[in-house]
């Protein structure tokens, strides 16, 4: 379908820089002294518009925008249709993906908030993605059926694990602190935790703290228990080679894990005894040395309630 020209395109749906020509256009003919029904038809334009337009032009002699206070719109009447309709017409599942052509076509930048936002006043309906696919749920399954025969005192030998991280963000920095829980159910003063402050976790740093912290804790439970078992998510960081490396070298078994599986491990449900609390003082920490402290507070008291909370 060929492009309208700008003539045949009603003055509500001009874009807020086309505007000011239609204007133009008006009020010429309104010196002119053509009849209003006669603008009207040819300027594609509402009589009380048209009075508006008129009316600001003999008191101001201006027929442009006055200022305005605020942010301006990044969208004009005709983007709005246009990501509107290629969401409605299936075109694009959803305004993250609308946006990105929007944007790769007409070399903009606008957000897929924006967009969603938009999609929303328009009477779209959010749809929410499930949290386990089908081929999710059948993989847990299976993870159940392989599983199904084993022994309360083989989940008992499991070091289960988690990570969160706690922030600070101030001008020009950000203060992470990252920390690891590791939990032996079999045995209630087997709690182990390590707190790191580094800028970011990758493989290396998780090699690192395999090798100084992790192993070195697991060896003093290995007397009583030998047939350990690590468990972890599935994080690319935790499945690295060198630590897949240290744990066999070790004689270590790591749990395969289901993905978005998280209800299963019981840190999950710990961690929230922590996490609440230290969210709420890590975002308003003074620096880095502040976070460490407060960190350091609400781990010990932690630490202290988890076998109760453990024997519930």
């Amino acid at each position: 379908m060929p492009d309208l020209n700008i003539e045949d395109i009603p003055y509500s749906e001009l874009s807020h820089e086309e505007r000011p020509y239609r204007r133009a256009q008006i009020v010429a003919l309104t010196k002119a002294k053509v009849p209003k029904e006669k603008i009207e038809e040819q300027c594609l334009v509402k009589r009380r518009t048209l009075e508006d337009i008129t009316n600001r032009w003999w008191k101001t002699a201006s027929y442009r925008d006055s200022p305005r206070s605020g942010r301006p719109q990044i969208l004009s009447k005709r983007d709005k249709d246009e990501l509107t309709r290629s969401v409605r017409s299936g075109k694009y599942n959803n305004a993250v993906e609308a946006t990105a052509a929007f944007n790769h076509g007409h070399q903009r930048d606008v957000s897929a908030e924006t967009a969603r936002l938009l999609l929303l006043k328009r009477g779209a309906k959010c749809v929410t993605k499930p949290f386990m696919s089908t081929a999710t749920r059948e993989r847990r399954y299976q993870w159940a059926k392989e599983h199904f025969h084993w022994r309360k005192e083989d989940w008992m030998r499991i070091i289960y694990t988690d990570e969160s991280k706690f922030q600070r963000s101030g001008p020009g920095h950000v203060a992470k602190v990252y920390v690891w829980p590791e939990i032996l159910l079999g045995r209630m003063n087997s709690f182990l935790g390590c707190i790191l402050v580094v800028p970011t976790v990758d493989k290396f740093v998780m090699r690192d703290f395999v090798e100084d912290f992790l192993l070195p804790k697991l060896q003093e439970l290995r007397e009583a228990d030998i047939n350990l078992t690590i468990q972890h998510d599935n994080d690319a960081k935790f499945h690295a080679p060198d630590c897949k490396e240290s744990y066999e070298r070790e004689g270590y078994r790591v749990l395969p894990w289901p993905a978005y599986s998280p209800d299963m491990n019981p840190v999950e449900d710990l961690w929230r005894l922590i996490s609440k609390r230290l969210e709420k003082r890590a975002a308003v920490a003074k620096d880095l040395d502040e976070l460490w402290e407060w960190t350091l507070e609400e781990w010990g008291g932690f630490i202290q309630g988890i076998e109760v909370y453990l024997r519930r």
